[in-house]
C-alpha cells in the first residue's frame, strides 16, 4: 500500500483557487443554479485526494465530519427561510408597515429602526431574517415618509448585521465556529 503523500501550503492554495475559478464563472456569468458548480468542486477535491493517496474511507469520513459540525448552522439557515415565509404569509409585514406609520416620526425614523433592526437581529440570531421580514415593511414605512431609501436600507443593514454578529445565536458566529 503506497504512503499518503504531504500536503503543501501552496498545494491546498491552488485547489482553493480551482474551487473559486469553477464557482464564480458558474455562478455569476453563466447564472447556473450554484448547485453544479459545489458538485463540481466536490469531484475536484475528491481527485485531489485521490492524487494525495488518501484512502477513500477517509476521505468519505472527512467529509461526513465536516456536514456533522455545520448541521446546527444549515438548521439555522433553514429557520430563516421558514420566519420570513411564515410573516409573510400571514400579514405580519403589512402590519408593521400601517403601525410602523402611525408610531414612527420622521426625524427619529432612522435611529429607530436601526436600533429595532439591532434587536431583532439579536434575538433572533439572523441578519436576514430581520432584512427580510421588519426590514421590508420598514422600507415601506420610510418611503411612504419620504425618507430615501439608501439612507434607509443603511439603517435597516447596518442594525440587521450588528445584532446577528454580537448575537450567540448568529449563522455565521456558529459556523465560523464551528467550522474553525
Amino acid at each position: 500500500m503506497k504512503t499518503e503523500r504531504k500536503t503543501t501550503f501552496f498545494m491546498a492554495l491552488s485547489v482553493r483557487f480551482v474551487n473559486i475559478v469553477v464557482l464564480l464563472p458558474g455562478v455569476v456569468f453563466l447564472k447556473l443554479e450554484p448547485h453544479v458548480p459545489i458538485l463540481v468542486n466536490i469531484g475536484i477535491v475528491f481527485c485531489f485526494g485521490v492524487f494525495l493517496r488518501i484512502p477513500w474511507k477517509d476521505l468519505i469520513e472527512g467529509m461526513h465530519k465536516a456536514v456533522a459540525d455545520a448541521v446546527g448552522v444549515f438548521l439555522t439557515i433553514l429557520m430563516v427561510g421558514v420566519v420570513v415565509g411564515t410573516w409573510t404569509m400571514c400579514g405580519t409585514v403589512p402590519v408593521v408597515i400601517y403601525y410602523g406609520l402611525m408610531l414612527f416620526s420622521p426625524q427619529w425614523f432612522l435611529i429607530s429602526i436601526m436600533v429595532l433592526c439591532f434587536v431583532m437581529a439579536f434575538v433572533t440570531g439572523s441578519s436576514w431574517t430581520t432584512a427580510g421580514t421588519i426590514g421590508v415593511a420598514f422600507m415601506g414605512v420610510g418611503i411612504s415618509l419620504g425618507i430615501p431609501v439608501g439612507l434607509t436600507a443603511g439603517c435597516i443593514i447596518s442594525g440587521a448585521m450588528c445584532g446577528d454578529k454580537q448575537s450567540p445565536l448568529g449563522a455565521a458566529t456558529n459556523l465560523t465556529a464551528a467550522i474553525s
